[in-house]
Order: structure tokens, then sequence, then C-alpha cells
């Protein structure tokens, strides 16, 4: 009993020291609200608002992993292009995009709740973000969170190396919605990322992907959308999903091979080497 205080005490100081580190003192405020309001009470259909300043009202459901994956973006910055000075590359490209009358494309792939795309709109408010996510629940969710984002686009598929129709494993948190081929209660149709760009590959920006372990085949097969070599945030699952090589078919393209690699948390930002020769 005494270790299982010490640790959710400790557990406690830590949330709260990121949550300062990311607001400030009003981090304090914070950190207790959300825990009273997504740990303590409600379920995951008592959808719940919070304002998060500069960004405006996200909704989260209790008892979920929403607050995790909150705490991921708009806490620890994951996403936040600023890290690692990535920010000023992609505003040259997002710019150039833009001078040539094109907007820019922002794929958020494996978009859960839709919070990578909230935050990374404050930064390329001009830019096209289509949101890819398999289970319905949190494609919902996506579409209500980027409701005053009128350049979102969310699709309720799967992404995968071709088109066919798959079947959602899900999680009890909604942390999870990996696709496999085999049988369960939820399908769900696959896309490509041929499919998602559609002829718009130099208009591509950033591509976010968490897509529970299907990068492995997405990466490897019909990615001609590579040769756009846009910035790829990615969250690899070797040794959680994959057994090894999960980023096998990207590291197998020189550009990326030979490009930066900055690690942030658990995402791996890419940066291929063409742009690299840009800086």
């Amino acid at each position: 009993m005494r270790n299982d205080i010490a640790r959710s005490l400790s557990i406690a100081t830590i949330r709260i020291g990121e949550y300062m580190r990311a607001f400030g003192f009003r981090g304090l405020f914070f950190s207790l609200v959300h825990f009273l309001k997504f740990k303590t009470t409600g379920t995951a259909a008592n959808v719940r608002a919070t304002s998060i300043p500069g960004w405006g009202v996200i909704f989260l459901r209790p008892r979920t992993s929403d607050l995790a994956t909150f705490r991921e973006i708009f806490v620890n910055g994951e996403y936040d292009p600023r890290r690692h000075n990535v920010f000023p590359l992609l505003q040259r490209r997002y710019n150039a995009i833009r001078s040539a009358k094109r907007t820019p494309l922002i794929v958020d792939a494996g978009a859960n709740i839709g919070l990578a795309t909230v935050y990374l709109s404050r930064f390329f408010p001009e830019a096209d973000f289509i949101l890819i996510d398999a289970h319905p629940r949190n494609a919902e969710m996506a579409r209500r969170n980027t409701a005053l984002l009128p350049k979102a686009h969310v699709l309720t598929r799967a992404l995968w190396y071709a088109s066919c129709t798959l079947f959602v494993k899900e999680s009890e948190d909604y942390s999870t919605a990996a696709v496999c081929e085999g049988n369960s209660p939820t399908a769900v149709e696959a896309v490509t990322m041929n499919e998602v760009v559609k002829g718009r590959e130099k208009d591509l920006l950033v591509v976010k992907m968490d897509i529970e372990g299907a990068e492995i085949g997405v990466l490897s097969r019909n990615n001609e959308w590579l040769a756009a070599a846009p910035v790829l945030m990615i969250e690899p699952h070797d040794g959680i999903i994959n057994k090894r090589a999960s980023l096998a078919g990207l590291l197998s393209i020189d550009d990326y091979r030979n490009g930066k690699l900055m690690i942030n948390g658990s995402t791996l930002i890419f940066i291929p080497l063409s742009s690299c020769d840009e800086a």
C-alpha cells in the first residue's frame, strides 16, 4: 500500500512539473483540473471540454487514453516543429508552396482524436489537413476537435499499403486501433497514401504517422509518395507490435537514410537529405 501511494505521488509530481513547464504557473491549476475532470469521474460517453491557452477548446473523453494523448502533444510537445530547429525549414517550404499559389498539405495518419492536427494548425494555418483514423469513435472525436478548422478533413479509414477491407483490433481505452487482415467485429476500409495524396505530392509538407504497426507495410510498399520528401514524424513500433524493421521501407530510400533524424519523446522526426541541403 505504501509503495502504491508513493508511486502515485511520484507520478502526480512529475505530471505537475510537466504542466508547469508547458504553461507556467497556470500549469499547476490545469494539471489538477485535468486530473479531476478526466481521471477520477465520468466515462468515455461523457465527453468534456477543456480550454487550452493559444489553441482554444478541445474535447476529451474521461477515463480513456485521451488525457495521455493530450499530455504527449500539448504538454510534452512531441510534434512541436520548433524542437531541433525544424520549424525554419518547414516554414520556408510552407511559404514556397503558397508562393506558387498552391496549398500546403499535412497528413495526420493515426489521427486518434485529432489533437496533432489542432496543434500543428497553429504553425501552418493555411495548410490542408487530412486526418486518417480507423476507429469510428476516435474519428468522430477528431471531427469534433477540428470542427473550427475548415481545411481539416477526417477519413474513417485504415492507412495500409493496398485498398482492401481490414478489421480493427480495439483497446479498452481507445489508445490504439491496430488493424489486421483477420477477423474482428469492426471492419474498416483501407486507403493508401497514394490515394490520400491524389497527385498533390508537390504540396506535401508533413506526414505525422502513428498507425500502430501498419507503418511496416505503408513505408515499404506502394510508397511512391515518399519521392515528394515530406518531413516525417513517426512513432515506430519495433518490439511492441512489430518484432523489427518497422522503418525498413523508409530507410531503404537514400534521401531519408542520409538525412537528419531527431528524437522527440517517442516520436522520430526524419528530415530528408534534399531538405537538409536547402537549410
